[in-house]
């Protein structure tokens, strides 16, 4: 999945910080062999209005319930592949996971800022967020086992996290060559935010020891789960957007109406 040569040209910054364009752009070589590293951005969230697209409680719901999933997800992320790292010996290879885990931290803290952002507008985000921890903490997290049993539990999270990196590879192309999603149709501070993960989420498609091929090198016999978590994977954000949805019974209207 190649990023279009105008992908990046999208994103006109953030409020009061470094450009996530900028940084992008003068960062990322034009082949294939990028070192991932995190880019150190920020979102001020304080002037977004409750429905971050505009005129549709329906789009702006749906996108805060994945930014509630997505903290405790990229977290995990995070701890299972510390748990992998010990068993990753290509220096290349381990080189771009540690960059993979600092990406998905700053991922982590720049979706954070929903919490505060929906509790600013009367919507209690506990709910999820309590729903989010207990999946990536008690259903996926870390087991009492030794041996081949631990390790077989680390081979099937590590699936589970390949086929949900593929499925937001292909989430954030969408985002970068979304035509309607704009600063016309969606606050801009939101496009912003989403049109740099997006961009790092296809960047980690273009990196080839990422992914799938750190759980082949990490674990043997991981294809075949592959497939299984990532049919798995695909309905995850369904339940927070929908459980974000229903947290407020009168969505909020946009105060200055319709935007064109």
């Amino acid at each position: 999945m190649p990023v279009p040569d105008h992908a990046y040209r999208h994103l006109p910054g953030t409020r009061g910080t470094v450009s996530p364009m900028e940084l992008l752009d003068t960062d990322t070589p034009d082949s294939g062999q990028i070192a991932l590293h995190a880019r150190a951005v920020q979102f001020d969230l304080s002037a977004v209005p409750a429905q971050c697209v505009y005129d549709d409680p329906y789009a702006s719901h749906l996108y805060n319930g994945l930014s509630l999933l997505l903290p405790a997800g990229e977290e995990w992320f995070i701890e299972l592949l510390k748990e992998a790292l010990p068993q990753i010996h290509d220096e290349k290879l381990r080189e771009d996971v540690i960059g993979f885990m600092g990406q998905e931290a700053m991922h982590a803290t720049a979706h954070s800022g929903i919490y505060e952002y929906l509790e600013r507008h009367g919507i209690d985000p506990t709910p999820v967020i309590d729903r989010a921890n207990w999946v990536f903490g008690s259903l996926l997290g870390p087991r009492a086992a030794k041996g081949a049993k631990a390790h077989n539990y680390m081979v099937e999270r590590l699936a589970v996290m390949a086929a949900l990196e593929h499925i937001f590879s292909f989430l954030g192309d969408w985002v970068l060559n979304a035509e309607r999603l704009n600063a016309e149709t969606a606050d801009p501070t939101i496009v912003d935010l989403l049109r740099w993960h997006g961009a790092e989420e296809v960047e980690h498609h273009r990196v080839p020891l990422v992914g799938a091929f750190v759980v082949r090198q990490a674990a043997a016999g991981v294809e075949q789960r592959h497939a299984q978590r990532q049919r798995l994977g695909a309905p995850a954000p369904g339940p927070a957007g929908g459980r974000a949805a229903t947290t407020t019974r009168n969505p909020p209207t946009h105060p200055r109406g319709r935007q064109r």
